[in-house]
């Protein structure tokens, strides 16, 4: 998990906006990348690889947390990234 972390702390600044105004836009396609991203890598090996009761249960149940998982960590990941403010000239003054 730290070295995922690592890896998209590096990359979401690369990839996706930063400015301030555009905070939502790239939460979007954050979320849209990094959720199918996150399904494809734990979802569909483990139902492939193991033996289950019910897969299309199992496939429902992982989906929606993925889902979940990033619909609430995309948001906050992007406002961390936004730009700041610049220093205004009569807060200086």
């Amino acid at each position: 998990m730290v070295i995922q972390g690592v890896v998209f702390a590096w990359i979401y600044p690369r990839l996706f906006s930063t400015k301030r105004e555009d905070w939502l836009h790239s939460a979007l396609k954050f979320f849209g990348m990094f959720s199918v991203l996150a399904w494809s890598f734990t979802t569909l090996p483990v139902a492939a690889k193991y033996h289950m009761t019910s897969v299309p249960n199992f496939m429902m149940l992982e989906t929606a947390f993925a889902l979940l998982q990033f619909a609430v960590a995309s948001p906050l990941v992007a406002l961390a990234y936004r730009e700041t403010h610049p220093a205004s000239a009569t807060a200086l003054a």
